[in-house]
Formats: structure tokens, C-alpha cells, sequence
């Protein structure tokens, strides 16, 4: 049997993978590994530990840390056996990083790397995914236009360290732009890339949110913005095609205290799903890691990984920065919805 190991007890590994895998796979033996102590859970303070009494064939290890040690900690655990891996983002600090993810996955024989890909296990997603297929057949992407915004007031994180990052191109942003790779295909251009501090955290420039706007290959446009100092909480998706008349809206599931989506369509009533894509994403690993048959998720390529992630490094080494955010802010609610 697999036995998991999570590197890193801090809020991804804790909070989201943990509590995860807690719901779809209650039995799943799980160990963390962490220099500081753990007292509820299974804990060792080192890898080494954990191969005194597993092997390291029989592992799959989700990458919790920081990210500067991300491509290390998989570079030395590869050299030592372990063959399955989940990978939380930004997955790489560095393009020469992303090159040396790529070619482990080409080169090491039986080496699975499945970065979390969150949006493109929504339930709700899957209307936008329909609507894009629909746009696009028989047609380019000319007209089609993706919104994604996320908003949220992320104070007491960045002043506490929770997360283990203050920038906007670490939070949500990486996701938004898998899901924009994942739902439009190749980007050729960026077309605008801002950011802006937040009050509390002057020292990082992109502290208080970011925006971006991409032109696809097929002539899709994406807008992409991510407001850490938001009064309210939300995460929305509209999609538009030709004069705006065919449109389609997503409301993403808020937390994990508040696990539902919601659809609209222009002429469809409205439909709500339970939605817990990340217990989605995780199940379908473990069936990857275990191989097992009749998998229906949508697999994400692990090229539209690295794509993501080497547009996000480039944005944000390019990005304009604004001095305030009180008229950067592009937040989706200020534009009316369709129909």
C-alpha cells in the first residue's frame, strides 16, 4: 500500500492537502515530515526518518515547502527512489528550475509530477470548458473572452507568514493562469501586466494584487486579476463570445467552509454544485499513482503546468508597478454582468 508523506506542516500541507485526503481517502496512511514537531498527527523531523521503517518506491510525497525548495527537495528525494509526487504551486522559483522538471519527467523512468491543477477539477468548470469547446468549433478564439478575478482581504496572512508569501503572483495567480492555459490554450502575448503593494506590506510591490491580460494563440483574450486587500471574499469566472450576447458566469467555491459553485448561462437557469475540487484533483492522482481504471477527471497536461508557470515568472519580473491601488483595482464586480 502507498503510504503518503507530506513535506511541510504549514497551511497547504495542513490545511488543504491533509484535510483533503482525510475526506476522499480516510485510510490512506499519512506521515509529515517537518523539522518542527507535530502533536496530532503521524510526524517524523526528516526523510530519513521516514525510510527507516517505508520505502521510498512506496511513497507519494506532496511538496508542501516553501517554493525556493521545491526542485531541490524533488531533486535529492528522486535520487533516492521516490517515483510518485504531488506538487503544490508556484511549482519553481526559476525558468532553470521549470527546464529541470521537465527534463525529469522526459528522462527518469516511471516518475509521475502532477502539480495541483485546483480550477480544472471544479464541478462548475466544466460548463466553462463546454462553452469554450462550443465557441471554438468551426471558429478561432477572435471574440472570446475569459474574466477570472479573485478577491480576498489576506492581512493577517501576510503579517502572520501564513503561506510563506506577501506577492499576488504567488496567490491565485498561478492557478488563474493554469486555468486560462488549460481553457484557451497557448498564450502568445502579454498584453498588459500591473501590481500594487497592500497598506501593510509596502516592502513587496505586488503585496496588494495583481492584473493581467493575455492574448492567446487563437485570438482568445484572458483578464486575470487577483485583489489581496478586498473588503469581501469571491472568486468568479465570466466567459463572452462574439458581441457579448453568448455568455457564460462561474462562481468558485469561496473556502472549504463553503464548498459550492455556481453556474449561469445565457438561456439556462441557473445550477449550483457541490464543488470540492481539490478532493477532486487528489482523488484523481492517487487513481493515476495507483493506475487505476475508468478515470473520467480532465487530466492537465504537465507541459500546460510549466507553461503556466513560466508565464507567471515572466510577468512578474515585467510587471508595471503602481505606487497605490486605489486606481489600479480592475476588480470584476465593477463591470455589469451580461444580460
Amino acid at each position: 500500500m502507498l503510504t503518503t508523506v507530506i513535506m511541510g506542516a504549514g497551511v497547504a500541507g495542513r490545511e488543504l492537502h491533509h484535510r483533503s485526503l482525510r475526506r476522499v481517502r480516510p485510510d490512506q496512511p499519512v506521515v509529515f515530515v517537518d523539522p518542527v514537531p507535530q502533536q496530532d498527527v503521524p510526524w517524523v523531523p526528516d526523510f530519513d526518518a521516514f525510510t527507516e521503517r517505508n520505502r521510498p518506491s512506496d511513497a507519494v510525497v506532496h511538496i508542501c515547502t516553501p517554493t525556493p525548495t521545491h526542485v531541490p527537495i524533488l531533486g535529492e528525494l528522486i535520487e533516492r527512489g521516490v517515483r510518485r509526487f504531488v506538487l503544490e504551486k508556484p511549482i519553481a522559483s526559476s525558468s532553470a528550475e521549470l527546464d529541470l522538471l521537465g527534463n525529469w519527467v522526459a528522462e527518469v523512468p516511471d516518475l509521475t509530477i502532477l502539480p495541483m491543477a485546483v480550477w480544472p477539477y471544479s464541478a462548475a468548470v466544466q460548463t466553462a470548458r463546454d462553452f469554450v469547446r462550443l465557441t471554438l468549433a468551426g471558429s478561432d478564439g477572435d471574440g472570446l473572452v475569459l474574466h477570472m478575478a479573485q478577491e480576498k482581504f489576506r492581512r493577517v496572512d501576510s503579517t502572520r507568514n501564513r503561506g510563506g508569501t506577501t506577492s499576488a503572483f504567488d496567490v491565485e495567480l498561478p492557478h488563474q493562469a493554469l486555468l486560462a492555459r488549460h481553457l484557451l490554450g497557448p498564450v502568445d502575448e502579454v498584453e498588459e501586466a500591473e501590481c500594487w503593494p497592500a497598506p501593510w506590506a509596502a516592502h513587496d510591490p505586488s503585496s496588494g494584487g495583481a492584473r493581467l491580460r493575455l492574448r492567446h494563440r487563437n485570438g482568445a483574450v484572458s483578464h486575470l486579476s487577483t485583489d489581496l486587500a478586498a473588503a469581501e471574499r469571491r472568486r468568479h469566472i465570466r466567459l463572452t463570445a462574439g458581441t457579448g450576447t453568448r455568455w457564460c458566469e462561474v462562481g468558485l467555491p469561496l473556502s472549504r467552509d463553503r464548498p459550492w459553485s455556481r453556474v449561469r448561462r445565457n438561456g439556462m437557469p441557473q445550477l449550483r454544485y457541490d464543488d470540492r475540487p481539490i478532493d477532486a484533483f487528489l482523488d484523481h492522482a492517487y487513481g493515476a499513482f495507483e493506475e487505476r481504471a475508468g478515470l473520467t477527471s480532465p487530466t492537465v497536461p504537465f507541459d500546460h503546468h510549466i507553461d503556466a508557470a513560466d508565464l507567471i515568472l515572466t510577468v512578474r519580473a515585467a510587471a508595471r508597478r503602481i505606487r497605490g491601488a486605489d486606481d489600479a483595482r480592475t476588480v470584476l464586480h465593477d463591470t455589469p454582468s451580461p444580460g
